[in-house]
């Protein structure tokens, strides 16, 4: 799924400063995102060589699941490695448009499978030298918690804009 959204971005967006992934039942702040990217993030990048890199929630030195009956299974055939590359975790993370063009240009260089955030934050952000900054002790939340944003203004669900 996100191999085909970020050929949709390429081909018809790709002058886009940040590509953000969420999950259908993720809330964004923009107002406090957009204060995140004008002072932090784009610091962040403007001190990477490359200007390429991936914000969210960092996940390190996890082992893929090898039980063939559980849900996120992955075959030694997809993956043979005993330890995944730091990765995105996948409720909700973003990247500049360099860290998805750099991606984008060595997916034959891996092996599809189904773990979208694993392979393009984790293998192919490795292949292309995209860096993953860990921000999840910032912005990145997960769980039931109330409102943790009073003054939300904005809600995306599903791709759809609610004022």
């Amino acid at each position: 799924m996100m191999g085909a959204a970020y050929q949709w971005q390429q081909k018809f967006c790709s002058n886009a400063e940040f590509v953000m992934k969420t999950d259908d039942d993720t809330i964004v702040d923009l107002p406090r995102l957009e204060f995140w990217i004008e002072k932090k993030f784009k610091y962040d990048i403007a001190q990477i060589p490359n200007k390429a890199a991936f914000f969210g929630m960092r996940l390190e030195n996890l082992p893929p699941i090898r039980d063939p009956g559980h849900k996120w299974y992955v075959s030694f055939e997809h993956f043979p490695g005993k330890i995944f590359p730091n990765y995105m975790q996948g409720a909700s993370y973003f990247g500049n448009g360099k860290a998805i063009r750099l991606i984008m240009q060595h997916t034959k260089e891996a092996i599809g499978f189904n773990m979208d955030d694993i392979l393009f934050t984790g293998t192919l952000a490795e292949i292309a030298n995209v860096s993953r900054i860990d921000y999840s002790w910032i912005h990145f939340r997960g769980g039931n918690d109330e409102c943790i944003f009073p003054k939300l203004q904005f809600v995306i669900l599903s791709g759809m804009y609610f004022p």
